[in-house]
């Protein structure tokens, strides 16, 4: 992660902080995916997200920035939310790309 990039992610994490669960969502600013889901979109994060997270239902996505590319993903136990992974290429829940 570049400086500009951290930098980035912590103002957004901040704006997203002063919001409840629920405004985030209606944002679009968090949502959550199903991780059997997951496996079908990207089999090697399935497998690295049960070794960390072995009884998770949802993976949770953080979006940053206007692009809607980059984002930060982890579980999340009620409103706090466990980063895992930084993808700035949106790589970990590819879509309209193919399967990986």
């Amino acid at each position: 992660m570049t400086k500009p990039q951290h930098k980035q992610v912590l103002k957004r994490l901040q704006h997203i902080e002063a919001e409840t669960l629920e405004q985030a969502r209606a944002n679009d600013d968090v949502g959550d995916y199903p991780v059997e889901e997951l496996k079908a979109k990207n089999s090697s994060a399935y497998s690295k997200y049960l070794r960390i997270v072995p009884d998770a239902e949802c993976l949770c996505k953080v979006v940053i920035g206007n692009s809607q590319s980059e984002r930060i993903f982890g579980y999340r136990e009620g409103n706090v939310i466990h980063i895992i992974w930084y993808d700035p290429n949106h790589d970990v829940w590819p879509e309209n790309k193919r399967k990986r």
